[in-house]
């Protein structure tokens, strides 16, 4: 190709030489000119297009088994890009991660391993050259942190839903003891304690809330035609088995137990073991102003990242998506 080019600049110099002297095929010397522009246009654009180019290609990516490292347990996830091609400048951006994660740095490029800090994020790779790219960091200091504050409000409402299903099915016992003997006792009160002490902390689950306000409505309404029989009344009262409603509240309030139920199961399955709690820290490692770990609260075990390996910060050549998962799973509170 090389030898072609210059052949034919020697063609076009020699009738350029023969145009100033009247003669030969090119007849006057701006025709030449005009035509040596033409060759050299299109020589340059036949050159650049045989010219090797670099082919940067993203394998798959792994996860670093945990490891001590200056006293922190540390793993990280990290991609990694080979050069198929002719030497070149490449660089891995993360464009995107489901589900979602807030990340300031979307769209900045990772960090790569082992490059000096200074470095941009762009590593130039020879022919066959892998580089490695970090993505996700997980780290935590080697032993156990004690005397940590713990949020405890998922515990609390755990507690407050156990002591007010008690005192429901406590209800639910003295229902059926008038059922054998009508007779009221001196506090012939059905008992409404629990629930006002713990209501607060159950009206963050709105079905076992509603279920449990409609409970006690009808102990409050049972109480209040007790009190005025008790108002009339010299000695014991009795309950009236067909009038007082009793069927439904006792409906009621087995329906509120069942939420109950099922509201424990579902906290219990988010509530934190006592005992010290271990600190895990998460960061993302982008080249984000000189930064590079930006830190992140993954409420999720897994995550999808989009990620693309860009040749010279402006062309990208290969896009890749790839599920990570963290471990361990990552505590919200």
């Amino acid at each position: 190709m090389v030898g072609f080019f210059w052949g034919l600049v020697a063609a076009v110099l020699v009738a350029l030489i023969l145009a100033i002297g009247g003669s030969g095929p090119i007849p006057t010397l701006s025709v030449a000119l005009v035509v040596l522009v033409v060759v050299a246009v299109v020589a340059t654009v036949i050159g650049r297009a045989r010219r090797p180019r670099p082919q940067f290609r993203l394998l798959d990516p792994e996860t670093v088994p945990w490891r001590i490292i200056n006293g922190t347990r540390m793993s990280w996830c990290r991609f990694e890009v080979v050069n198929d091609g002719a030497p070149g400048i490449v660089a891995v951006q993360l464009d995107s991660v489901r589900p979602f994660l807030q990340i300031n740095g979307m769209g900045h490029l990772l960090r790569g391993m082992g490059r000096p800090t200074a470095e941009d994020g762009s590593v130039n790779l020879q022919t066959g050259q892998r580089q490695k790219f970090d993505l996700f960091w997980m780290g935590k200091r080697a032993g156990k942190q004690f005397n940590v504050p713990r949020d405890v409000r998922v515990l609390g409402q755990v507690v407050a839903a156990r002591l007010v299903r008690t005192e429901l099915e406590s209800i639910l016992d003295r229902i059926r003891r008038l059922r054998i003997d009508p007779i009221l006792t001196e506090d012939y009160l059905l008992p409404t304690t629990e629930w006002t002490n713990h209501r607060a902390e159950l009206a963050q689950n709105t079905a076992s809330f509603h279920d449990a306000v409609s409970a006690y409505r009808e102990v409050g309404r049972v109480n209040d035609q007790w009190r005025w029989r008790k108002e009339g009344a010299k000695g014991r009262i009795a309950a009236n088995l067909d009038r007082d409603g009793l069927a439904d509240l006792e409906k009621a309030a087995t329906g509120a137990i069942a939420a109950l139920n099922t509201l424990i199961a579902a906290l219990r399955r988010d509530v934190t073991p006592p005992g010290p709690r271990r600190l895990f820290m998460y960061g993302i490692c982008l080249k984000d102003g000189g930064s590079d770990l930006e830190p992140v609260n993954p409420e999720h075990r897994r995550y999808e990242f989009d990620v693309t390996a860009v040749a010279g910060r402006s062309m990208p050549l290969s896009r890749f998506a790839s599920v990570l998962t963290p471990v361990p799973k990552p505590s919200p509170r």
